[in-house]
C-alpha cells in the first residue's frame, strides 16, 4: 500500500511541476538549430520542390536568406532576406524583405513587403507559416512557410 502512495504521490508531483511550467524554453539553444539550411514554399510555386534558406548567427543577430524559384517559369518566386528575432518555439519575428512573385498575382508585378512580420508554428506541423498573408494586390493570400 504504501509503494501504491508513494507511486501516486510521486506522478502528482511530476504532472504538477509540468503543468506549472517547470520545463523551460531554452532560446539560445533553439536558435542553434535554426542555424543551418533550410526550406522556403509559396503555395502558388509549389510545396513539393522547396527552394533553400540559409540562416547565419553573427554578433547573436539570426540573419536569413534565401529563394524559392518556379521549375515552370522564370518569373515566378518567393525571396526573403533580413534578421530573425525568436520570440518562443512557437513564434519568430521576422524583420525586412519578403518578395513574391507570380505571374497571375497582383498583376505579375512583384509584391514586395518590408518591414517586420511574425512566423508562426501551429500544431505538429514542421513550418512556420508568415501570419501577414495578404498579396499586395489585397484579394490573394500568400502562404509563405520557412520548414526547419
Amino acid at each position: 500500500m504504501k509503494n501504491v502512495l508513494f507511486t501516486a504521490f510521486y506522478i502528482l508531483t511530476i504532472t504538477s511541476a509540468y503543468s506549472q511550467g517547470a520545463v523551460k524554453f531554452n532560446k539560445e539553444a533553439f536558435k542553434k538549430n535554426l542555424v543551418g539550411q533550410h526550406g522556403i514554399t509559396l503555395q502558388w510555386i509549389s510545396w513539393d520542390y522547396r527552394g533553400t534558406v540559409k540562416i547565419t548567427q553573427e554578433d547573436k543577430v539570426l540573419k536569413i536568406t534565401g529563394i524559392q524559384r518556379s521549375r515552370e517559369n522564370t518569373t515566378d518566386s518567393v525571396s526573403i532576406n533580413g534578421v530573425l528575432e525568436v520570440i518562443s518555439d512557437k513564434e519568430i519575428q521576422f524583420t525586412g524583405k519578403i518578395i513574391t512573385t507570380v505571374s497571375y498575382n497582383n498583376g505579375g508585378k512583384p509584391c514586395e513587403k518590408e518591414g517586420t512580420y511574425t512566423f508562426r508554428k501551429t500544431g505538429n506541423r514542421r513550418y512556420w507559416r508568415l501570419q501577414e498573408m495578404k498579396n499586395c494586390d489585397g484579394v490573394v493570400v500568400d502562404y509563405v512557410d520557412l520548414y526547419f
